[in-house]
Parts: structure tokens; C-alpha cells; sequence
């Protein structure tokens, strides 16, 4: 579901998705939402999320027109980099995995201070642009925003003010303005994927 809102094109959600509906078999495929008493689940959490920060990168930046780009992926993850955003999507799912994404050239400067969105938790890139990512409480997505560009988003809030001042010259940079082409060639494939579902159903 990330896949769809951190690269190319409109985001797709599908009816009781948010709720965690299976769909598959009739009736399924059609199963009343009311029923759900329209929980606050962490599906409705995430998307309330990746819905704040779209909107902020649309009023605040150029990310919508800047070209998404692979930089990374494995078995179990996908990193993605569009304008000076890295997401990071696994298909690891919640059981705890001691297994992790290395990202080894994310186009960052070292020392640049990184919120991931999701769980407001912050991170410093390491020499060469290095990330590191873990799935020890599970696998979920990671968004990597530096820092300085989140002020005034609404998100992560509870980090101190003074987070978001001090990194500006190390935020500066477009990770994507430091790295290589994608290949079209996976490009194509990955889209592929996508319209049949795949990275819908399988990378959180």
C-alpha cells in the first residue's frame, strides 16, 4: 500500500482495505463496512499519515514532479527514492524477523538527520549514505524524510522544534540528485507487478 503513495501516480485504496477486509470469494468481496464500526485500526493510522505528507510534499516541494527511482531490493524489501524522500517496503509481515534492510548509497550526506514518518523515531545516515533498517518488532514501512523538510507538516510533532532546525544543511539534498539511473528494464517489471497486484498484496 506504501508502494502506491511513495512513488509515481495517484494513490489506490481499496473499499474496507483500511479495515483489514480479505475480500477474496463472494461474499466476501463485497462485505458491509458498517460492521467494522469503523475502527481506528493501524491500516486507517498509516494512511491518515501518508496522506499529511503527500500533502505537504505537494504544497511545499517539487517531490510530485521528481521521477521515482529503485535504489535498493532484495527478497524482502524495496527501497524507493523520489525527491528527497527514501521509502523502504518489505514483505517481511508483523512476526518479529531478525533480518534487515541495508541501504548502502541512499544518495544522503553523511550526518544527516532522518525522521521516519511513520513511528516519528530519527535516525543519522552513515558514511557513504548508509541506511539501516531492522524488522526486530516486525516488518512494516519505513519513510525517511530529513528532517529539516517536515517542519510545519503537522507530523511527528513531539520531536523538539530545534530537530528540525539544525540539520538544515545537512537536508539539502535530493537523494535522487546523487544516484544512478534505475534500470527500465526493473522499472518495467516492477510496474508489471504492481498491476497485478503483487506489491499490493505482498509489500506493506
Amino acid at each position: 500500500m506504501t508502494f502506491s503513495w511513495m512513488t509515481d501516480g495517484i494513490p489506490i485504496v481499496y473499499y474496507g482495505q483500511e479495515q483489514r477486509f480479505t475480500g477474496i470469494h463472494d461474499p466476501g468481496n463485497r462485505e458491509a463496512l458498517w460492521p467494522s464500526a469503523y475502527e481506528k485500526t493501524s491500516t486507517v493510522d498509516i494512511i491518515t499519515k501518508l496522506n499529511k505528507l503527500r500533502d505537504h510534499l505537494v504544497l511545499q516541494s517539487d517531490w510530485l514532479r521528481s521521477p521515482a527511482e529503485i535504489i535498493s531490493f532484495t527478497e524482502s524489501d524495496v527501497v524507493v527514492a523520489k525527491g528527497y524522500v527514501v521509502s523502504i517496503m518489505t514483505n517481511v509481515g508483523s512476526p518479529p524477523a531478525n533480518v534487515s534492510a541495508n541501504v548502502v548509497n541512499s544518495g544522503y550526506p553523511t550526518g544527516t538527520m532522518l525522521v521516519e514518518v511513520i513511528d516519528c523515531h530519527q535516525m543519522i545516515v552513515g558514511s557513504q549514505g548508509s541506511i539501516n533498517v531492522d524488522y526486530l518488532k516486525g516488518g512494516k514501512p519505513n519513510i525517511l524524510v530529513p528532517a529539516y523538510y517536515l517542519r510545519y507538516s503537522g507530523l511527528c510533532e513531539e520531536i523538539e522544534e530545534t530537530v528540525f532546525t539544525s540539520y538544515k544543511t545537512h537536508s539539502a539534498a535530493s537523494p535522487t540528485s546523487s544516484l544512478p539511473s534505475t534500470s527500465s528494464i526493473f522499472w518495467s517489471a516492477i510496474t508489471a507487478l504492481l498491476s497485478l497486484g503483487f506489491l499490493v498484496s505482498h509489500v506493506v
